[in-house]
């Protein structure tokens, strides 16, 4: 015997659309007298949410009579739901039911499982450039074409960009793909009320798979809660939440930047997640859901807390909107050379910024379900060390608003998506000050008296989405920069190119993702220009020449103009793109009209062209470690010169240059310690001047160390430079101080003092040159306040070495072995006696200190020797192991 029934229920959501339908049929067993005993059902359904989203089901009763009565004693449902954007999902349970003899229902237990797709739309080639238009109307949407006050989250019909993607040629449409498998169990528990069991309990553990292989969990119970007659009242429920992120980085050392395919976690998530819900014509309807976590990385850890609350009709129980509110927290970690000064050795991990923030978010109904139509997060900057909130007028003040918009189709899929987001922040530089007042900053002033000025700058950056398996990823980011001034807390851009000071920056990247939506590949590009202020000495003395003899006070000053272009290679380390390497070049340049345009001619004045090439280096965790890099440059400049007896005249001399930097990571950036810098005259011909005895040879390096503090702010620099050329050598006695100040290591050989005076044997108190011995070298470093001698002692006849304190005096003078020493321009060795010897005139010299008596020498004075040898000289220094030759010495004598 069977029985069969149908029936139809329309929904309350969508009316005339909302509608389920169960056709069941039922089989008996009965005994010999007629009686059924047990039961055996089949049910087929079919529900639509009004909104084309179909669940098909199939459900199974066994059924037994007890004491006369049938009683369900098990459910065996599967329901197999469709979602119109791709998605669905499988659920299977299975429900047991308890009685006692008489046919009381007592308990009722169930349990399954369900699996399912997630879907989404991948489209990679279309992408929404919102604020990226065609102002130029060429028909292309180029780099320079981003008007961020566009940017206004309304997809316009000339906001569309074409990315040639997989390179075919041809615009490849939007595909549905699936992107993630989801799969989990469910323990349900009930309670009898009544005659009827109700659920009170239900336990869900599962997670979602994604392709890429990151992984979301959670564990989840929902209660219920009811009435005496068994009318539910309420209900809610608590969860974990957790989960990690999947993503590629070059696994080779040092990373070379090609895809290796080597998959790592980049991130682990945990949290909580509590929901309450509303009760409409007996359905449980999610009001309100509020959601922590934190997200640790290899590099720092950011904290959430989002409530979403959702809006229904009172009466139908139809969704009307949605909308999310919370807070966030993140530190960041990276690493920073600990020592003070930077030497560039030492690293050590530190916090290198933390924030706070606010996040608001917004959402519209499609098909029923809530879609993130617009999310707004805010984000401030706190003090790394203590937490306080910075102000603007605070070092490393940040404040960023990101404004993200998602365009969704009809049917819930996210169809484009974009971002727009502005910060402000401030940084501190030092800036000397103009210690003795003479108008100018110049060697004469105190380095140590300055302050740190202010440099604020206003950011704006443009992110284009791709579609990826239904997830927006970055697939191209323009970030533009400028500098700006601060008035009462407010940044202003400055945006007038003439002004000094006026500095721009552009930088553009693209992104691109393998099949699975890993980020896989980088590359990007830079440009830029900028407006310097110059102090241009006036010859205030009329003799044809701008030296230390005019009046420093007196000139004008001249901006100066220059732009750059720059191409960065990416490398993908622990799923984010680093600067591997970074090639810029800048030109000088000329502001015609309204433009910046660089100057090409190497022939003309103001001409200057450089190619900066740095290379950095990461951790496993993606922590900038290294640095290196320097520069190769032209610059035509005015060079005041005599020819033939003719009167001096400026004329244009085209220079080449080579720079090396040694760089320190402080805070994270990289900083430049020292920067060498090696320079030749070009020919007529265009080549580099190589013969030391051609006419216009000009050779020099420059040595410039820098001196930074804990925040990596420059406080401070000296330098030196050795030049060589057929107008002379010079090294200036601030030159010498700077290579010494500086760690260079310096050679000083006492070889013109044999026919000066007897220093064979040591003599104690009043010895000629003390324990130093003529005719030797001794090597000399000098650091951390002390002076390092090491050579021959010749009190005690063997090599020696001992640190002075104090070893260096203001003026560049020496303490070796308690003898003083200082560095001359002219070269003299003099005492109050007069001089004590004399130096071939290609080699810098040592002077010695004139304080004290003679110390028992007797000084043979010479008036020239035909070798260069003059009235003065008892040692030349050498630097880096190579004399500096230089023009004839005040004893009369020629060069060599």
């Amino acid at each position: 015997m069977f029985q069969e029934s149908l029936q139809e229920n329309p929904g309350t959501e969508v009316p005339g659309r909302t509608r389920s339908t169960s056709l069941t049929t039922t089989f008996y067993r009965t005994d010999d007298s007629g009686r059924a005993v047990s039961a055996y059902g089949v049910s087929e359904s079919m529900a639509d949410d009004g909104y084309g989203n179909l669940t098909r089901g199939r459900t199974a009763q066994l059924m037994s009579s007890i004491d006369g009565e049938m009683k369900l004693m098990a459910t065996v449902s599967d329901n197999i739901l469709t979602n119109l954007d791709g998605s669905d999902n499988r659920t299977t349970m299975v429900t047991v039911n308890g009685y006692t003899g008489d046919g009381k229902l007592i308990t009722s237990q169930g349990a399954g499982y369900y699996n399912g797709h997630e879907a989404g739309l991948t489209n990679p080639e279309q992408v929404w450039v919102d604020g990226w238009t065609d102002l130029n109307g060429d028909g292309a949407i180029g780099d320079d074409e981003v008007d961020f006050a566009r940017a206004d989250g309304i997809m316009g019909s000339d906001e569309i960009l074409w990315v040639d993607d997989n390179k075919d040629g041809r615009m490849n449409g939007a595909t549905v793909e699936v992107g993630g498998v989801s799969h989990g169990t469910i323990d349900q528990t009930f309670v009898v009320i009544g005659l009827e069991a109700k659920l009170v309990s239900s336990k869900t553990v599962g997670g979602v798979v994604q392709l890429s292989g990151s992984v979301s969990q959670q564990e989840t119970t929902t209660e219920y809660h009811y009435d005496p007659e068994g009318r539910l009242l309420f209900s809610k429920s608590f969860g974990l939440t957790g989960g990690i992120t999947k993503g590629l980085s070059d696994s080779d050392d040092p990373p070379d930047g090609v895809d290796d395919e080597t998959v790592v976690d980049v991130a682990t998530t945990s949290g909580t997640q509590e929901q309450t819900f509303v009760i409409i014509n007996g359905q449980a309807k999610l009001k309100t859901s509020k959601a922590t976590s934190e997200t640790v990385t290899p590099t720092g850890v950011s904290q959430s807390e989002l409530t979403t609350d959702y809006l229904y009709n009172e009466h139908t129980g139809a969704l009307l909107g949605a909308y999310g509110r919370g807070t966030q927290a993140g530190i960041e970690r990276g690493l920073t050379d600990a020592s003070f000064p930077p030497d560039g050795v030492a690293l050590t991990e530190i916090v290198l910024s933390r924030n706070t923030g606010t996040v608001e978010q917004y959402f519209e109904v499609v098909n029923g379900q809530s879609k993130l139509l617009k999310s707004i997060t805010t984000t401030v900057s706190l003090d790394p060390g203590t937490g306080a909130e910075l102000q603007p007028e605070d070092d490393r003040y940040s404040r960023s608003v990101t404004t993200s918009d998602t365009i969704n189709n009809g049917l819930g899929q996210v169809r484009a998506s974009s971002s727009k987001t502005k910060t402000e922040l401030t940084s501190y530089a030092w800036t000397q000050k103009d210690s003795n007042g003479d108008g100018v900053i110049d060697k004469e002033d105190d380095v140590t008296v300055g302050e740190r000025r202010i440099q604020p700058v206003v950011s704006e950056t443009i992110n284009a989405m791709s579609l990826v398996k239904g997830q927006a990823l970055v697939g191209k980011s323009i970030t533009k920069n400028w500098t700006a001034s601060l008035v009462n807390g407010t940044f202003i851009k400055v945006d007038d190119p003439r002004v000094a000071g006026y500095s721009f920056n552009e930088t553009t990247v693209n992104y691109h993702y393998n099949s699975i939506g890993l980020l896989s590949e980088a590359n990007g590009t830079g440009r830029g220009h900028h407006t310097t202020e110059v102090w241009s000495q006036e010859d205030t003395n009329g003799d044809g020449k701008i030296n230390g003899d005019d009046d420093r006070t007196r000139g004008r000053r001249e901006q100066v103009f220059s732009v750059y272009q720059s191409v960065n290679t990416y490398v993908i380390l622990v799923g984010q793109a680093q600067v591997m390497e970074a090639v810029t070049e800048t030109w000088g340049a000329q502001f015609v009209g309204a433009t910046f345009k660089k100057i090409e001619d190497s022939s003309a004045h103001g001409y200057n062209r450089t190619v900066t090439t740095v290379y950095n280096k990461y951790n496993e965790s993606g922590q900038l470690e290294a640095v290196k890099g320097g520069s190769t440059g032209r610059t035509n400049v005015e060079v005041l010169t005599q020819v033939e007896g003719k009167a001096d005249e400026w004329v244009d001399q085209l220079t080449e240059t080579m720079t090396t930097n040694v760089y320190a990571v402080v805070r994270g950036q990289a900083v430049v310690l020292m920067s060498v810098t090696e320079s030749w005259s070009v020919g007529s011909d265009g080549r580099r001047i190589v013969d030391s005895t051609a006419h216009g040879y000009s050779h020099s390096v420059t040595t410039v160390v820098n001196q930074y503090n804990v925040d990596g702010q420059l406080i401070g620099a000296r330098g030196w430079t050795e030049t060589l050329s057929t107008q002379g050598a010079f090294r200036s006695v601030d030159d010498w101080r700077g290579a010494l100040l500086g760690g260079e290591e310096v050679v000083v050989v006492f070889d013109e003092t044999g026919d000066k005076f007897d220093d064979e044997v040591y003599g104690g108190v009043g010895d000629p040159l003390g324990r130093l011995k003529g005719g030797e070298t001794y090597r000399v470093v000098y650091g951390g306040g002390r002076t390092r001698t090491m050579g021959h002692d010749q009190a005690t006849g063997q090599e020696g070495m001992e640190d002075e304190e104090n070893g260096m005096i203001d003026g560049g003078r020496l303490v070796l072995w308690g003898e003083a020493f200082e560095v001359s321009e002219g070269g003299e060795v003099q005492r109050q006696c007069g001089a004590i010897g004399g130096t071939p005139i290609e080699r810098d010299r040592v002077e010695r200190d004139g304080l004290g008596d003679c110390g028992g020498c007797e000084p043979k004075r010479g008036a020239g020797d035909g070798r260069g040898v003059g009235d003065g000289g008892a040692a030349h220094v050498v630097a880096n192991g190579e004399p500096v030759c230089g023009d004839s010495g005040p004893g009369g004598g020629d060069a060599q």
